[in-house]
């Protein structure tokens, strides 16, 4: 039964514990995927804000540039010769300005190039002949939207023979008459440390790509080539998103864990067709759902306390019952004059209830105020007693002579000795018992000295006083009564 009881209430405790446990792991699941999703659209909004205050910095800076005097000055109507080394030189002090942290903080540019009105190239930095007459305004758009607006442009441009993706800031450049003379022209790759810039910034993963596939990326090796192999589906090789006329919100997985993706075209982008992908945890603060795996481990702890203290609780009842239980069976094999004790409160009333029963059944009944008690052996009840008569049927048993009554004082009752006691209460018994009208035939006085001896033993144990019983005679019935020796007659 107990181990019923304790499988019962662990049963109870694992389906409330564990079902508030899913319940509460589920909602803050969708709690922080939905709070992911919204600082996943900040951060999109925030990127695209930053990528146009960093094309709009390069802008202004490539115009401040332009306006130097050396890059004016090249464009002045010299020899061709001349006019090349002065743009030459321009371009490589530009380069320089660049690569001091101090001006532009961006590295070092990967192309610095001098123009003429028409978009061809007068000169770039590091090679004094490379590109000379090159026409960039037909490859470029920026430059040509440059030359016709007199307006600075942001653009990116594939470099083919360098295999390079560059930022290209383009500012036209005018003489002392306010002439537009040509275009200053710098680019810088759209390195992985320029993704990164980006990604620290973000707090989320930046990647670029082309029709080709990923350019550059904050991402590790791993997540990058999941990444590719997401970026080769229908959507981005059908061209809708770097075409600019769709945007795709997705989820890939990597190591269990789920990512976020926002692909989408790269804006100020008219030279090459470039998309950005933001890759972001699909679930904000993880180490919460942590805690609740912490709570858990806990709970299934509380589990395991719950068990050992419901085996010893549970052991200790047994072990009470049991107790009562050996107490009860030593009575029906006819040991009435045990009594049983117990440590434990809430066993000690029925203890006292198996006591009251065993007095019963050894003749001896608590009164009504529950301090006192009477003695009548079992056969007196109506039934004969064992030993009644002799086994070869033979005379009866004598008699007790006929003598006065007991006292009922304390101090004569137990003043008369012992013999002469039990022979004056035994006649006391049989005259009051004939009295009431019962049969006394079956009553010897030695089974009836026997059963008074064994229960005044019994009762004064109980009540650590000696004891002996005087007739009592109530409402028809006949009890006897115990009375308590005088400590003085004790000592």
């Amino acid at each position: 039964m107990r181990f019923k009881v304790i499988a019962g209430n662990l049963v109870i405790l694992m389906a409330v514990g564990l079902g508030a446990y899913s319940l509460a792991r589920h909602q803050l699941s969708e709690s922080l995927a939905a709070e992911s999703l919204r600082a996943f659209a900040r951060k999109q909004r925030l990127f695209e804000q930053v990528w146009a205050g960093q094309a709009y910095e390069l802008e202004l800076l490539t115009l401040k540039q332009s306006k130097a005097l050396d890059v004016q000055r090249a464009l002045r109507p010299l020899n061709e010769s001349t006019r090349r080394q002065s743009a030459h030189r321009a371009v490589e002090d530009v380069s320089a300005w660049f690569r001091n942290p101090a001006n532009a903080g961006r590295g070092v540019p990967d192309l610095v190039v001098l123009t003429n009105a028409e978009g061809q190239v007068l000169a770039r930095d590091k090679d004094v002949n490379r590109w000379f007459r090159r026409e960039l305004g037909s490859e470029i758009k920026g430059l040509r939207k440059a030359l016709d607006t007199s307006l600075p442009q942001h653009d990116i441009w594939r470099l083919e023979e360098e295999n390079k993706l560059l930022e290209i800031a383009v500012a036209p450049v005018r003489d002392e008459a306010g002439a537009l003379v040509g275009a200053l022209v710098v680019g810088f790759d759209l390195s992985r440390s320029q993704a990164s810039l980006y990604a620290r910034g973000l707090l989320a993963d930046v990647a670029f790509f082309t029709e080709r596939g990923i350019y550059s990326s904050s991402l590790s090796n791993r997540l990058a080539a999941r990444l590719a192999e997401g970026l080769g589906g229908s959507v981005v090789s059908g061209g809708r998103v770097l075409a600019g006329s769709d945007k795709v919100s997705t989820k890939i997985k990597d190591g269990g864990e789920s990512y976020l993706l926002l692909v989408e075209r790269l804006p100020l982008t008219a030279s090459a067709s470039v998309g950005y992908v933001l890759v972001h945890p699909a679930m904000l603060h993880r180490s919460i759902l942590g805690t609740l795996d912490v709570i858990l481990l806990a709970f299934g702890i509380g589990m395991l306390l719950v068990l050992i203290y419901g085996l010893w609780v549970g052991s200790r009842i047994v072990r009470q019952i049991e107790t009562l239980e050996e107490g009860v069976l030593a009575a029906i094999n006819g040991n009435l004059q045990q009594r049983l004790s117990t440590e434990d409160q809430d066993f000690g009333g029925l203890a006292y209830r198996v006591n009251q029963l065993l007095n019963l059944l050894g003749g001896i009944e608590e009164s009504a105020g529950g301090d006192k008690a009477s003695l009548r052996p079992s056969g007196f009840i109506g039934e004969p007693l064992a030993a009644s008569a002799p086994a070869d049927g033979g005379d009866k048993a004598p008699e007790a002579p006929v003598s006065a009554p007991l006292p009922r004082d304390p101090k004569q009752l137990f003043s008369l000795a012992e013999d002469v006691y039990l022979a004056r209460l035994y006649s006391d018994y049989r005259a009051a018992k004939q009295r009431s009208g019962e049969n006394v035939e079956s009553i010897t006085e030695e089974t009836f000295r026997e059963r008074i001896t064994l229960s005044a033993a019994g009762t004064a144990k109980e009540r650590g006083r000696g004891i002996r019983f005087v007739v009592h005679e109530e409402g028809g019935g006949v009890r006897l009564e115990p009375v308590e020796m005088p400590a003085a007659a004790q000592l």
